[in-house]
């Protein structure tokens, strides 16, 4: 049975190159609390993937979402999401995103709409350890999704049943972008 996600590092020490469809998920977890962002890119075209200084750099173009989990101590929960800190940012305003909320005060924030990536995609070297790589296949979707949930559960102890009703916001998102 095929792997539904793998490391991208692992993926391009076996000689798997991502394809176009494929999708990729970063993972950037905050060093002081369980903030995280994630991005979930569908690569329409990938034309090459370079090492670089800072990480690795992958052209081709393509589609993006981000999926923040927000924990009740970060301290700049209230702050626009653009005007964050660098790593803690992303392009868009509370106004841009679908809010989950679980119990104990803690949320989910996803992006109402789809970003288009035309150029290139850098993945600095301290997130490179959280890059997974979906293979393009019919259940794509469905595979993203087991990953999000997994991730909930076990990274932030959140329980099955407030997962399935982030995925519930989150599925037609992905979606979505495989559509791209």
């Amino acid at each position: 049975m095929a792997e539904k996600w793998v490391d991208l590092r692992t993926a391009l020490n076996r000689g798997i190159v991502p394809e176009s469809k494929a999708f990729l998920v970063t993972v950037r977890f905050h060093a002081q609390s369980r903030y995280a962002i994630f991005e979930i890119t569908r690569f329409q075209d990938i034309k090459s993937i370079a090492p670089t200084e800072q990480g690795l750099e992958i052209h081709g173009g393509g589609f993006r979402v981000y999926v923040v989990f927000e924990p009740p101590t970060y301290a700049l929960r209230f702050q626009e999401p653009y005007l964050r800190e660098d790593a803690e940012k992303i392009p868009c305003r509370f106004e841009d995103l679908v809010t989950v909320e679980l119990p104990g005060h803690e949320r989910v924030l996803i992006s109402k709409k789809i970003e288009m990536n035309l150029g290139s995609h850098t993945v600095t070297a301290p997130s490179l350890e959280f890059l997974y790589y979906f293979p393009a296949s019919g259940d794509s979707v469905e595979h993203v999704c087991e990953f999000f949930s997994a991730t909930l559960q076990k990274d932030f102890g959140v329980r099955k049943t407030q997962a399935d009703t982030v995925l519930e916001t989150l599925r037609p998102h992905i979606a979505a972008l495989d559509e791209g």
